[in-house]
Order: C-alpha cells, then sequence, then structure tokens
C-alpha cells in the first residue's frame, strides 16, 4: 500500500509513530509505504511536485466564478495559501484564485491533509 501525505506534519507522524501530539495523523492498519509528501516549508512551490493553475481553467460558466493564476499561490512556514480576490481577470469571472495541481501520478493513493 502507498501513501501519500501532504502538509500533515513530520513524516514520521504520518507513517503512524506513537505520540502524544493532538495533531498525530495514523494511517489505516496495513503495511503502508510513503511514496510523497510535501510539507510546504520553503519560500515558494515546489514546481518538481506542483504545477499552478494559470487562467481560465473551467467550462461551466454558472459554477466556476474565478479564473486561476500563480500569483494567487504562496507558500511559506509550512502553510500553503491559496489565495480569492474580488477581481475580473477574465470576463465573466468576477474572482480570482489559487489552484494547484500534483505533477505526481499513482493508481491508488490514501492522502492526508491538514486544511483550513
Amino acid at each position: 500500500m502507498l501513501a501519500l501525505a501532504i502538509g500533515c506534519g513530520t513524516i514520521s507522524n504520518v507513517l503512524g509513530s506513537a505520540s502524544s501530539d493532538a495533531n498525530t495523523t495514523f494511517l489505516p492498519a496495513g503495511n503502508w509505504t510513503l511514496t510523497f509528501d510535501d510539507e510546504f516549508n520553503g519560500s515558494s512551490l515546489d514546481t518538481t511536485a506542483w504545477t499552478a493553475d494559470s487562467g481560465y481553467t473551467c467550462d461551466d460558466a454558472q459554477t466556476c466564478l474565478a479564473s486561476r493564476w500563480p500569483e494567487n499561490v504562496t507558500e511559506s512556514v509550512g502553510y500553503l495559501h491559496l489565495v480569492t480576490k474580488k477581481e475580473e481577470r477574465v470576463a465573466g469571472r468576477p474572482y480570482t484564485t489559487g489552484g494547484i495541481r500534483s505533477v505526481f501520478t499513482q493508481q491508488y493513493w490514501y492522502v492526508e491533509a491538514r486544511i483550513r
């Protein structure tokens, strides 16, 4: 089995070491191998692991109100920030936001992330 960890704490926590920390995460029972993790503690997005969305990335004008721009994606001190702003760069999209896509591929994943 394979595990993917994104912004979950230390690798030892993701792999299930014992800890009294309330934020410790544990994988389900089984033989897991960590294949990818990113703690977002650099000064910018790791472009070997992620691609920032750019421009018009949605075909449905009824449900997609934002266009996505790389400058709306920032990373610092263990946090990935996807910022949404009220500004229209693409006609009919009154907001801009940040979005990322992983360049990592794998058939089956177990993913853990802390999202706020």
